[in-house]
């Protein structure tokens, strides 16, 4: 068997990482995803992929902490309805909360302290690197089903856009400052278990640059880790960019990556 190969290419916004893998078969079915994700057939031959994408819509829920009350509270089939208003922050961390409109007043503090956990998407797939902090409105449903709690939700509802706390540099501009991007960008390894199963994915990263020009943090737009490795290789990756010549400016810089199959 042939080793699998791995090239990386740069288009004008996203670079991609490129795996041609052997000959290598898994298949999902189609309740076998994960939320912003889909099931498709890859062009490589006998290779099935799923591909992880970034949700469609701002505001969706991209890390949800399974809600958890008291047995006492909600009887078989009784259903409650609470509506928060929040805001998150450019990592999609939930700030503040307040309750709008609840059918269990007893219970709002502790489905507040609740989502307070949450994390909500920032970006979408079409615009990876468009940054949205925003206030919102999350309605959910909630209703206990032969003992456990069950809970609907939408994504929720962009009331108002808030204004940046800071400018997000684009990766054009990013990759035109003198540095190491490319050299670093191109170290990047396809994850292993992913190339395996037959995963691609589109991520995007927000890297933190300090005054010398070395990244001192960086971290997954909507704050979402994949269990397959991908914003984990992109996160540790960006940790390596250092400008050659540093603007003696702080600033956030947007790094979008695609690990695709060909």
């Amino acid at each position: 068997m042939p080793p699998r190969q791995r090239t990386v290419a740069a288009t004008a916004l996203t670079l991609i990482v490129f795996a041609i893998p052997c000959v290598y078969a898994q298949n999902y079915s189609a309740d076998d995803r994960e939320l912003g994700s889909n099931v498709r057939k890859n062009s490589v031959p006998r290779v099935e992929s799923r591909v992880i994408e970034m949700p469609d819509v701002v505001g969706t829920p991209v890390a949800i902490v399974a809600l958890e009350l008291p047995k006492d509270t909600l009887g078989e089939g009784e259903q409650a309805r609470f509506d928060i208003e929040f805001a998150v922050d450019i990592r999609g961390a939930v700030t503040t909360s307040m309750i709008l409109v609840s059918s269990h007043p007893s219970l709002n503090e502790e489905i507040l302290k609740q989502h307070k956990a949450w994390k909500y998407s920032v970006a979408t797939r079409r615009e990876p690197c468009v940054i949205t902090r925003f206030k919102g409105v999350q309605s959910l449903h909630v209703e206990r089903r032969d003992g456990e709690l069950k809970a609907t939700l939408d994504p929720a509802e962009v009331v108002e856009r808030l204004v940046a706390q800071q400018h997000v540099v684009s990766p054009q501009r990013l990759s035109s400052l003198k540095s190491n991007y490319y050299e670093v960008m191109n170290s990047i390894q396809y994850p292993p278990s992913a190339l395996r199963a037959g995963v691609e994915a589109s991520v995007a990263v927000l890297a933190e640059f300090s005054e010398d020009g070395a990244v001192h943090d960086a971290f997954p737009v909507n704050a979402a880790y994949d269990r397959w490795g991908f914003t984990v290789a992109a996160v540790d990756a960006a940790k390596k960019l250092k400008l050659q010549e540093p603007t003696g400016k702080s600033f956030i810089a947007c790094v979008p990556l695609s690990f695709k199959f060909r």
